[in-house]
């Protein structure tokens, strides 16, 4: 059965080191799956939806051009993989 990809924004195919925090913890993750409107990141952790979250930073700047200026955002969902995160809008 085919379905259809209700993304709003174009993804971007990556596999980016990140540092990030959530409620003042530091955490390192993986991020795939760069949008505009948010990032995957995989990643374990004591998350909840709504959280705040905020990329501090990639591995180099190559990464930090993909994931561009919108580096804070909140947790919108949470898989046994990691969090999907939803950049707030500038």
């Amino acid at each position: 059965m085919i379905t259809k990809e209700r993304r709003r924004h174009v993804r971007r195919s990556v596999s980016i080191p990140v540092k990030f925090t959530v409620q003042s913890n530091l955490y390192r993750g993986l991020a795939y799956n760069i949008s505009d409107g948010g990032i995957f990141i995989d990643v374990t952790g004591p998350f909840k939806v709504g959280q705040d979250i905020s990329i501090i930073s990639p591995a180099d700047q190559v990464s930090l051009r993909s994931i561009g200026n919108n580096r804070a955002g909140s947790i919108v969902w949470i898989s046994p993989h990691g969090i999907g995160m939803k950049f707030k809008k500038p």
